[in-house]
C-alpha cells in the first residue's frame, strides 16, 4: 500500500538522475537502429520511417517535459549535486511510495533494455539466416 507524502529526508530524491535519461536515450537509439536491421526492400522504408519517428517522439516529449520541470523546480539545485552512486544509494520518491534508487533505475530501464537488446539480437539473427 502506498505511503502518504511526508517530510523528505536528505537522501530522498524526487527526480531521476540525468544519467538515467542518457541511458534511456541510448536504449531508444539502439532500438531504432535495430529496427533498421530488418530492412530489405519494398514498403520496409515506410515502416522504418514510422519506427524512427516514434523513437524520436518517445525521447523528445519526455525530454522537453523534464527540461521545463527542471527550469521551474526549486529542488533542482539540491538534487543536481548528487553523483550517480549517491542517487542509486538514496531513496527515490514516487507518488505511491519510496523506492531505493537502484530499484527505481532497474524498474525504469529493464523493460526498455530488454526490448532494445532483444530487437538487436533478432536483427542479427535475421541478417545471418535470411538469404
Amino acid at each position: 500500500m502506498g505511503k502518504l507524502a511526508g517530510p523528505r529526508h536528505d537522501d530522498t530524491s524526487a527526480e531521476l538522475h540525468p544519467l538515467i535519461y542518457r541511458i534511456v536515450i541510448g536504449l531508444v537509439a539502439l532500438w531504432t537502429l535495430s529496427a533498421w536491421g530488418f530492412a530489405k526492400h519494398g514498403y520496409t522504408s515506410l515502416v522504418l520511417a514510422v519506427v524512427t519517428l516514434f523513437g524520436i517522439i518517445a525521447v523528445l516529449i519526455p525530454f522537453e517535459l523534464w527540461r521545463i520541470w527542471r527550469n521551474h523546480s526549486e529542488e533542482r539545485l539540491r538534487d543536481s549535486a548528487l553523483s550517480f552512486r549517491e542517487w542509486l544509494a538514496g531513496e527515490f520518491d514516487t507518488w505511491q511510495e519510496q523506492l531505493s534508487g537502484t530499484d527505481a533505475a532497474i524498474t525504469l530501464l529493464l523493460p526498455l533494455a530488454a526490448v532494445s537488446i532483444g530487437a538487436l539480437i533478432f536483427a542479427i539473427v535475421f541478417r545471418l539466416v535470411a538469404p
